[in-house]
């Protein structure tokens, strides 16, 4: 688990980001991207996401079943 000090200790100078997202927007990420939900009082509508996972054929994991070959 890595700690909020962690975190900002990582960020730097730049600090943690936060984008901001709009209808039909998309993030893609890999194993060592750094992420954490947000959310704050002027958010009070449920948020909806689509998490995929891509993998390449020698490093699929053999307790899944691929959707495509």
């Amino acid at each position: 688990m890595i700690s909020q000090r962690m975190a900002e200790d990582a960020a730097g100078e730049t600090g943690i980001l936060r984008p901001i997202f709009e209808p039909g927007d998309a993030l893609l990420f890999d194993d060592v991207f750094l992420h954490k939900t947000g959310s704050d009082p002027d958010m009070p509508n449920c948020r909806y996401a689509i998490e995929n996972w891509f993998f390449g054929g020698s490093g699929f994991p053999q307790e899944y079943a691929p959707i495509a070959v």
